[in-house]
């Protein structure tokens, strides 16, 4: 999983996000059920991380990936950006 990140604009307060969920990661109700877990763990971690847009690309093993690995994994992602 990558991240990009893009710091907010003023003094905005907003976390955002866009998923790249490519085909090839697994059929739509796959594909569905990854962002909605994707948002979800934004939400849990809208406080700890800094107000911005987001960009998460999923890789092609994101769909075996349990809610905690994926948690983990958006988790390293954000701290890899050094935004955390």
């Amino acid at each position: 999983m990558r991240v990009v990140f893009s710091p907010a604009l003023d003094d905005e307060d907003v976390v955002a996000a866009a998923f790249a969920v490519s085909r090839r990661v697994g059929s739509a109700v796959e594909r569905n059920r990854i962002r909605r877990r994707l948002r979800a763990i934004l939400r849990e971690l809208a406080d700890a991380i800094p107000a911005g847009l987001y960009l998460i690309k999923c890789d092609i093993g994101t769909k075996d990936l349990t809610y905690e690995e994926l948690r983990t994994h958006l988790r390293a992602g954000i701290g890899r950006l050094g935004a955390s």
